[in-house]
């Protein structure tokens, strides 16, 4: 792909002198991934479909809001634009180690501290994806209702729209409709997760 447009961009935006050989670093659902220099600095840089730049100002806003909560190092967000038919989303470049009993155990206790950041609601003020799956946030003080109706209850519309069986969908959709009495007694209050925290989402630096 040619991601001159995207080179030009930052460099207007950002006013740094941005390398004009940007190397390749994989891709995944989302799009690709490029390591830039950038005044002789190492720069990640995510690049979707022009289309992908709410899911990549989504990424910037829960990137932010993580870092300023969190005891655990988060990228800082350089930048987040639209470059022709590119977006992008560009953020510190973190050199990772290896992964290690000892971090993850760090890692364990930076989201416990992280998890005390308490909010009004459960969801957020905007939608963000997973991936690049749609994921609604409406805020409710209902924890119960926002699991069933804005993660699993949706979910399982994604699903149906993608031919999953009918049975399967009358027993899911039934076992919704009686999820009272698994948490009559549990209480969460609102707090500030990651949303989409998996092995490949977290490192050691």
């Amino acid at each position: 792909m040619d991601v001159n447009e995207v080179v030009e961009a930052l460099a207007l935006r950002t006013g740094r002198g941005y390398g004009e050989n940007p190397v390749a670093i994989g891709g995944g659902s989302v799009g690709f991934a490029f390591r830039f220099d950038v005044d002789n600095e190492p720069v990640f840089v995510k690049i979707g479909q022009a289309e992908q730049l709410v899911m990549f100002e989504a990424e910037a806003e829960g990137l932010k809001a993580l870092s300023e909560a969190s005891a655990l190092k988060v990228p800082d967000v350089l930048d987040c634009g639209a470059a022709g038919k590119w977006s992008y989303l560009a953020m510190d470049w973190l050199e990772l180690g290896p992964k290690s009993s000892r971090a993850e155990q760090s890692l364990g206790r930076g989201l416990a501290l992280q998890h005390r950041v308490l909010g009004e609601h459960f969801g957020w003020h905007r939608h963000n994806t997973v991936g690049v799956t749609h994921q609604p946030n409406n805020p409710t003080e209902d924890w119960l209702a926002f699991l069933r109706d804005r993660r699993i209850g949706f979910q399982v519309k994604l699903a149906a729209s993608n031919n999953l069986p009918a049975e399967d969908l009358k027993k899911i959709s039934a076992l919704l409709g009686s999820l009272e009495p698994y948490f009559y007694d549990y209480q969460p209050a609102p707090s500030l997760l990651h949303g989409d925290l998996w092995a490949g989402n977290w490192g050691t630096t």
